[in-house]
């Protein structure tokens, strides 16, 4: 599990393995595509 802040914003990226014993990752494309976003929504002034 992966949890990242942005401003008052929490992510929080969970991961689950389908396969016994194996462990999952979560995608670092994902969380920096997301992370962006959640950047930009931060410093945008209404």
């Amino acid at each position: 599990m992966a949890v990242i802040r942005h401003g008052s914003t929490l992510a929080i990226y969970k991961n689950i393995s389908d396969t016994l014993g194996e462990s999952a990752s979560i995608p670092s494309d994902l969380v920096n595509a997301q992370s962006k976003v959640l950047d930009a929504a931060v410093h945008t002034t209404p």
